[in-house]
């Protein structure tokens, strides 16, 4: 029986992070985390409307300088590329501005937190099957959470329930891409499917 190569998975689920994917993983999750700190300087200068457009525009600009990403979707994917497109790229972009306008931008990237519960939530609808009782424990507490979190914002004299509600519709954008980005991603790799 041959054994594999140090670093060599036979599946992501069995892949072993190396210091280089730490970093990695370190570098993207200060870029994500700041995000909506720069979003709310950016607002200070600008429309919410030309902070979306810019933060896509930027990202669009960036990802064509990849060789890669300019890889050719077969048009029966184009409808799934389109909801990535809009519902995970496009409106949350113009929803968290908009928020951030009304709601700290701390509010903002904790509400990110939702991303996988609502997922996982759209997966169980979808696929029409429940996970492990224990799995469906750590979703309820999870979105307790998110209340606890999001009550303050809804409720009292510094009540911002339009921006909450702009920022469980950006939430929500996220989790159904989540659930259609997988598949096109193993088909054409990560950059053609977000370019």
């Amino acid at each position: 029986m041959e054994t594999p190569r140090t670093g060599a998975a036979t599946s992501p689920d069995k892949a072993i992070f190396t210091t280089t994917d730490w970093s990695l993983l370190a570098i993207i999750s200060l870029i994500w985390g700041s995000a909506f700190l720069w979003t709310a300087i950016a607002l200070e200068g600008f429309s919410a409307e030309a902070v979306a457009f810019l933060r896509v525009a930027l990202g669009a600009a960036g990802l064509a300088l990849i060789s890669s990403a300019r890889r050719r979707v077969d048009r029966e994917d184009w409808l799934k590329i389109l909801i990535v497109a809009i519902a995970g790229n496009a409106a949350p972009a113009l929803l968290f501005a908009t928020a951030i306008e009304t709601v700290d931008s701390a509010v903002a990237g904790m509400s990110v937190s939702a991303v996988p519960l609502v997922s996982l939530f759209i997966w169980i609808l979808i696929n029409r099957s429940l996970p492990a009782r224990i799995q469906l424990l750590g979703l309820a507490v999870g979105f307790a959470g998110v209340a606890l979190m999001a009550t303050p914002h809804l409720i009292g004299s510094e009540a911002a329930p339009f921006g909450i509600g702009l920022l469980a519709l950006a939430t929500l954008g996220y989790a159904v891409t989540q659930n259609v980005i997988g598949p096109l991603q193993r088909k054409y790799g990560s950059t053609p499917v977000v370019f």
